[in-house]
């Protein structure tokens, strides 16, 4: 049996439409040899386990890891599978996504030429439904081109590959978000070291339905929010759920495997960099309508001008 170089993991919880086809894409890897497939396995029913095990025999090339798990948040899922992982490499693949055959091959290929760089991602296409070839492209920048902007917006996409030593360095998931601990991950892995593209697209991801987590906006919104006050991209918040984020989220650290990690334990923060970028925020101001820039701006000022006085964060 060959080493075992990627750590495929996926998370199911209720995905009996999507299992079957998901099994026999999964099974026309072109390096199945290095690979072995995590599953972190939600509550599962009947008609799922059963699925499981007509397809074991097709995906017998692929070492598998199954772990039977009550119901728990998707990046919880995520943090279980990085831990169990033995491969040097880790990727995501979720159960209503389809990935090119050889994608997982071509990232590591790069990844393993691009030495100094902690993920590699790729385009992607976008439809709305399952097994559909036509779609949005999704074409994202190289990080060389426009690193900066890896700190502000979600480039990397549902295919990224990286190293599992990066989490020695910047930690796990942020199991307070249901939404955006990609993106929060992103951020962090770009702030320490360069990520690479492969121009080919990946495969596709699925968006828009009912029971796709991504379709609740609101919620989006909202972990956007706490996601960009935490890195202090002001023009980026959503005003209007600015409260709900300071009191409901612990902005200053992450949470991973249920205990909380201060971000200076992570970095070397500086709040007068922080601050600096605090006057972007009326950018947030001019997206709202006059009533509501108005209710926002006093208490934000306030907020601004006593953490000026007290050198402190904006939220703990």
């Amino acid at each position: 049996m060959d080493a075992i170089k990627v750590s495929i993991i996926t998370s199911l919880y209720r995905g009996e439409k999507y299992l079957e086809s998901f099994l026999y894409h999964l099974s026309k890897l072109s390096n199945p040899w290095e690979c072995e497939w995590i599953l972190v396995h939600n509550d599962p029913t009947e008609t799922e386990l059963i699925l499981l095990e007509n397809f074991k025999e097709s995906v017998s090339m692929i070492e598998t890891v199954h772990l039977k798990v009550g119901r728990e948040p998707l990046y919880s899922s995520w943090n279980r599978a990085v831990a169990a992982a033995r491969g040097e490499y880790i990727t995501i693949w979720n159960i209503d996504d389809i990935r090119r055959p050889d994608s997982i091959q071509q990232q590591l290929a790069v990844l393993e030429k691009e030495t100094d760089a902690a993920i590699v991602y790729g385009n992607y296409k976008i439809v709305n439904y399952y097994g559909n070839t036509t779609g949005v492209d999704v074409v994202v920048p190289d990080f060389h081109d426009k690193p900066d902007d890896f700190l502000r917006q979600h480039y990397i996409g549902p295919f990224p590959l990286w190293r599992k030593d990066l989490h020695k360095v910047i930690g796990y998931f942020d199991e307070q978000f249901k939404l955006v601990s990609d993106l929060d991950f992103q951020i962090r892995a770009s702030r320490v070291s360069p990520l690479v593209k492969v121009n080919k697209e990946l495969g596709t991801y699925l968006e828009g339905t009912a029971d796709n987590l991504s379709s609740n906006y609101q919620l989006q919104d909202l972990e956007n929010t706490v996601l960009q006050l935490r890195y202090g991209n002001f023009d980026l918040i959503y005003l209007t759920h600015f409260f709900s984020a300071i009191l409901n989220y612990k902005i200053r650290s992450y949470k991973w495997f249920g205990n909380y990690t201060s971000m200076a334990d992570i970095y070397n923060y500086q709040t007068q960099n922080y601050w600096a970028n605090f006057p972007l925020i009326f950018f947030s101001l001019l997206k709202l309508p006059r009533h509501l820039a108005r209710k926002y701006l006093k208490p934000i000022v306030r907020a601004y001008l006593k953490n000026q006085n007290s050198k402190g964060a904006l939220v703990e």
